[in-house]
């Protein structure tokens, strides 16, 4: 299984090469680097995604550039009309914000 790690800093067109010649299963990176890579540059096909997994997302969507990557990130996927595939997204949070979120929560 091939998974490559796309972040800011690393060349784009490396980034570009692995996919084209890699075929990766899974992707991870950075919110603004899968931004650039799928809208930008048109060299990650998100249609066949099925989970988008957020990890520390507390921290990730408390920072409002990354905020709107992941909401872009989104709206670009929602607007492929994949129906062949949902999204199915996973969000990972530091364990003291869910107790503490668990505890003052109104239900």
């Amino acid at each position: 299984m091939r998974t490559p790690f796309y972040e800011k800093g690393v060349n784009i067109q490396t980034n570009i090469d692995t996919i084209n010649n890699d075929k990766p299963h899974i992707v991870v990176g950075t919110p603004g680097r899968i931004l650039d890579l799928a809208t930008k540059r048109k060299a990650l096909d998100l249609s066949h995604v099925k989970h988008f997994v957020l990890d520390e997302c507390d921290r990730m969507l408390a920072e409002l550039d990354m905020r709107r990557d992941v909401q872009t990130i989104f709206r670009y996927r929602q607007a492929l009309d994949c129906t062949e595939h949902e999204l199915q997204p996973t969000l990972f949070i530091h364990h003291s914000v869910f107790n503490f979120s668990r505890t003052y929560a109104r239900t």
